[in-house]
């Protein structure tokens, strides 16, 4: 194993190089990249069940029980 004074200087120096090269990327202020967002159709469930030929569970409401006669 290295001496502690060398690790030191290598320590030293990989912490340099970092920070060199973030302080260079830094100033070069790149616009972060652009998404292209695609145009997205959205469709009820009535329309998709349709287009893929599915089924549709429509649910309206319970009717509230009778009272006993």
């Amino acid at each position: 194993m290295a001496p502690p004074a060398d690790l030191e200087k290598i320590g030293r120096e990989g912490f340099d190089l970092l920070e060199k090269y973030l302080l260079r990327k830094g100033r070069e202020k790149q616009a972060p990249p652009k998404r292209e967002s695609a145009a997205v159709q959205t469709i009820d469930a009535i329309t998709a069940s349709k287009k893929y030929k599915g089924l549709v569970f429509v649910e309206y409401g319970r009717r509230s029980p009778r009272p006993a006669a």
